[in-house]
């Protein structure tokens, strides 16, 4: 009888065990579809951590030129040339036209680096000279840049074709201080429509200076505005990032010039 009652215990404490880990399986598998579940507040970051790896592609360089002068090595015997298929994008009389670049080269000496350097002086109202494909020469539909700097929490927004665009931007301001340089993780965000946001750019830091607009219009001709913005990371620096909607807006063109000392 001993015996019997042993066995019986044993099943009974074998059977409570089984109950409480399936019990605790079911728990950690309600928690691991919480996670996976979205709730109404934490949309936005989720899609906005979704949309930095998305458009985290690096920006591509050479398809672009900020005019200026540049620096040569000892084995350079010239740097600027801009053969066929460079177009210039310039302001003609108040409107902005893609053309074939029209300029001289003046070759001088950088005193502060102590090089040779080469000074591209165009003959026009020059803003860039761009090298792509889906680019052609002619007239370019344009929107005035009323407010050219994008602040955290004041938004710039266009309307064109029909489409509301809105540039939003993000970062750490520091509390008493109303200079625009002193901003930190600075990241500017499209909105088309109110909704399709795709993060445009981010900086950690600006060294004295700020970011701008510097052109909104339909470049490739597709009824949708590009932009163009001169982001650069010290005061020693020329830098612009072009963006296309037939890129998606997930594709910058950069080009940059440094003249620091």
């Amino acid at each position: 009888m001993y015996r019997y009652l042993v066995i019986i215990a044993i099943i009974s404490f074998l059977y409570s065990c089984q109950q409480t880990n399936s019990n605790a399986g079911a728990g950690r598998d309600s928690l691991q579809q919480h996670h996976v579940t979205d709730s109404p507040q934490d949309t936005s970051a989720r899609s906005a951590d979704l949309i930095k790896i998305e458009h985290s592609k690096s920006p591509i360089e050479g398809k672009t030129f900020i005019l200026g002068s540049y620096r040569l090595g000892d084995e350079d015997t010239t740097r600027l040339e801009f053969k066929e298929g460079w177009l210039d994008l310039r302001n003609v009389e108040g409107l902005f036209q893609l053309a074939a670049p029209d300029y001289t080269i003046e070759k001088g000496f950088d005193e502060c680096a102590g090089m040779k350097s080469e000074t591209i002086v165009s003959n026009h109202s020059s803003l860039l000279y761009i090298q792509l494909p889906q680019l052609k020469a002619g007239g370019v539909s344009t929107l005035k840049v009323m407010q050219d700097q994008v602040l955290p929490g004041k938004p710039v927004s266009y309307t064109f074709e029909g489409a509301t665009y809105q540039l939003e931007a993000k970062g750490n301001v520091p509390a008493n201080d109303d200079n625009v340089a002193a901003i930190r993780n600075y990241e500017l965000y499209l909105t088309i429509n109110g909704s399709s946001t795709a993060l445009l750019f981010e900086q950690q830091e600006f060294n004295d200076t700020f970011m701008k607009i510097t052109f909104v219009g339909d470049l490739d001709r597709d009824g949708k505005l590009d932009f163009i913005f001169s982001v650069p990371r010290d005061y020693e620096e020329q830098r612009t990032l072009l963006f296309l909607s037939s890129s998606g807006y997930h594709q910058a063109y950069e080009a940059d010039r440094q003249f620091d000392c």
